[in-house]
């Protein structure tokens, strides 16, 4: 028992390390970029599945954490630590339209955002559980803070969603 506490204390601060890391290389890169933080989902994998399989692009896995990057006219999914890789881009004129929700996993419940993306004539629901209420936060968002973080991702975007 004393091991695994142990263990995920240790996988914790490894993964607080490394959204870190990322924050600060995505803000040398692009320093009016709004940063979000995300968690890993099997809905988000399938869903950026279909989306890939369908615009003729390729799949790239998450992560246990990865960042949602709002910037003018685009937003990306970014991994990664010291070397951020974009995972998923898609283009203000793909962004149907968001929606707040909530989604269960055992007995917990996560705060997630649903972003209709449309590509090669068809849109497609892209789950994302997001965390707050910072930059780097690890822990699930309220539904208030992450639907006022979508209208800031909307307004940044340009997107008449």
């Amino acid at each position: 028992m004393l091991i695994a506490a142990l263990w995920w204390a240790v996988k914790a601060t490894i993964w607080r390390h490394d959204i870190r890391q990322r924050i600060s290389s995505i803000r040398r890169s692009n320093p009016a970029a709004l940063i979000t933080s995300a968690q890993v989902s099997a809905s988000t994998h399938r869903a950026l599945r279909r989306i890939a399989r369908e615009s003729g692009g390729r799949f790239v896995r998450t992560g246990a954490f990865y960042s949602l990057v709002a910037t003018p006219g685009e937003l990306r999914l970014v991994g990664g630590a010291n070397h951020p890789y974009t995972i998923a881009s898609f283009p203000a004129s793909d962004i149907r339209d968001g929606r707040i929700g909530k989604t269960s996993w055992v007995y917990v419940d996560y705060t997630t955002l649903f972003v209709g993306i449309k590509t090669a004539g068809t849109t497609f629901e892209l789950p994302i559980r997001i965390n707050g209420t910072g930059e780097n936060a690890m822990f699930p968002a309220s539904q208030a803070w992450a639907g006022s973080r979508w209208e800031k991702i909307l307004q940044l975007l340009g997107a008449d969603s």
